[in-house]
């Protein structure tokens, strides 16, 4: 996954990266009200801009996306994040920004992870990238 660059001769150099969003699992159950499982989607961005969402998978504990998205990277930054929400629970109480995740990765880390399937854990629920 290139990032963009600028060489000393004045040559701008813009690169792109490509994700794919496939799967959660393990999501927790709503404490509360109907339906206890979750209307979930994701939220992919650069530091705190948020470039690109999936669809929302309606009442699931273990939904599946198969979302690729690819994007030129319009700025410097220093971590792309995916943010896990809930669509009927906009804020929930302890987590961030009302997320019900997050995995951060450092920018400088991304090239580890180009060509890879990688599976990510967020406490007991998984994220596979």
């Amino acid at each position: 996954m290139p990032m963009m660059s600028f060489k000393s001769d004045g040559i701008r150099v813009e690169e792109t990266v490509r994700v794919k969003i496939c799967e959660l699992r393990n999501l927790p159950a709503r404490s509360s009200g109907s339906p206890k499982s979750r209307s979930a989607y994701c939220a992919l961005n650069l530091d705190q801009e948020q470039i690109y969402t999936t669809a929302v998978v309606k009442n699931n504990l273990n939904p599946y996306f198969g979302a690729e998205t690819q994007f030129e990277v319009p700025r410097q930054f220093r971590f792309l994040n995916v943010y896990v929400y809930d669509k009927n629970d906009p804020a929930p109480n302890g987590t961030v920004n009302g997320a019900l995740g997050k995995v951060a990765i450092a920018k400088k880390d991304l090239q580890k992870f180009g060509g890879k399937d990688q599976v990510t854990h967020q406490r007991k629920t998984s994220l596979y990238l």
